[in-house]
Order: C-alpha cells, then sequence, then structure tokens
C-alpha cells in the first residue's frame, strides 16, 4: 500500500481507477 498522502492525491486517484473499488472500503 502507497502513503497515505499518494493514496488521497487528485493526481493519483485518476490512474488508481482499479484501487477505486478500495475507496469505497476508505469511506466506511
Amino acid at each position: 500500500m502507497e502513503g497515505k498522502n499518494t493514496k488521497w492525491s487528485p493526481d493519483n486517484w485518476l490512474q488508481e481507477t482499479e484501487e477505486n473499488k478500495f475507496a469505497k472500503v476508505y469511506e466506511e
């Protein structure tokens, strides 16, 4: 897993399409 800062980075969000599914888990 990358640093939280990188995960929340808007630039990364565009690239992390597959990880988007994991994002839902973070929202919980």
